[in-house]
């Protein structure tokens, strides 16, 4: 028997809800840090991180970062 439409629509709303996080701001700042490093993916470029001008503020601040953070040279200790 095929399922009801309704608990498909549910299905649907909690996927679709799941990679928002408790502090939503710091999801997108990490998924914009991890889009840079790592490249997109669904969970780091979801459409959720960018239904508010803040969240997507946060998903470009943090994407500049791990962009940064791909062009700085490790951190080496000193020769000895």
């Amino acid at each position: 028997m095929p399922a009801h439409p309704i608990d498909r629509i549910e299905k649907l709303v909690r996927r679709a809800a799941a990679p928002v996080a408790a502090d939503p701001m710091q999801y997108a700042y990490e998924a914009g840090y991890d889009a840079a490093i790592n490249g997109a993916s669904a969970s780091n470029c979801h459409y959720a991180i960018f239904c508010s001008p803040d969240r997507t503020r946060e998903w470009e601040r943090g994407n500049a970062a791990g962009k940064r953070a791909q062009k700085e040279p490790p951190c080496l200790p000193p020769a000895a």
